[in-house]
């Protein structure tokens, strides 16, 4: 696990001495588990089963907002029903996972971050410069995670006239 000093002002900010949240850490469960089976694998791949929560945040078309007692049906990876306790038909085949005191949502996305670095030094300034290069896939993201955060932009250089290559990493 990586010393304080070396964590990004950012990745402190965001739980730093405070117990991890239940919804942070359970939306951010939620999310990869549906992603990671509908994006990063074939649909055989993907899992089953059904979540009730006290309340479940959907990003969708049709659907309120917030959803009190809400259940999501996955089957295979991908959401299969959302809605209210009572409107979503549970399937028998299906493990359950109850969280009633829990929120269920979707993770966030960090529009900027400084999981790539500060980009000092020479080869920094330049157009060809990639901050991928510069991320540590393998580094301890628990912090960023627990704060709900599912996705970054990893920025080539802030205030820089030639900044080089973005990317995006989950």
């Amino acid at each position: 696990m990586p010393d304080r000093e070396n964590i990004p002002a950012s990745a402190r900010r965001v739980g730093a001495g405070r117990k991890i949240p239940g919804l942070a850490l359970l939306g951010c469960a939620a999310f990869f588990w549906i992603t990671a089976a509908t994006t990063a694998y074939p649909p055989e791949r993907g899992g089953s089963l059904v979540i009730r929560a006290g309340r479940v945040m959907p990003v969708a078309d049709g659907v309120p907002w917030v959803i009190e007692g809400g259940v999501i049906v996955i089957r295979d990876g991908r959401i299969e029903a959302i809605g209210a306790e009572g409107e979503v038909v549970i399937p028998p085949d299906l493990p359950v996972a109850s969280f009633p005191d829990e929120t269920v949502m979707p993770g966030m996305i960090a529009a900027a971050c400084d999981l790539a670095g500060f980009h000092r030094g020479v080869e920094s300034v330049s157009g060809a410069y990639s901050a991928v290069d510069a991320f540590d896939a393998y580094a301890d993201y628990r912090v960023i995670l627990a704060g709900g955060v599912t996705a970054v932009h990893l920025d080539p250089g802030r205030h820089r006239l030639i900044s080089g290559v973005g990317a995006v990493v989950r």
